[in-house]
């Protein structure tokens, strides 16, 4: 698991740290360093996170 801070925060304790699985045979769940609450499935925060940057790019250009 590698722990990294994103621009989230953990509903349940409002950390800013999360594990993220780094291998196949880890978990694929992302999961709220502190307090160890599941957030959201590996893919699915990396879809996320892509659309993010998208959009932020496109914010960009268009100013």
């Amino acid at each position: 698991m590698l722990e990294v801070r994103l621009e989230l925060e953990c509903s349940i304790c409002g950390a800013q740290h999360f594990r993220i699985p780094t291998r196949d045979e880890d978990r694929d769940i992302v999961v709220c360093a502190r307090c160890h609450s599941v957030k959201c499935r590996a893919d699915d925060l990396e879809w996320r996170m892509a659309q993010a940057s998208a959009m932020r790019r496109e914010a960009l250009l268009a100013s």
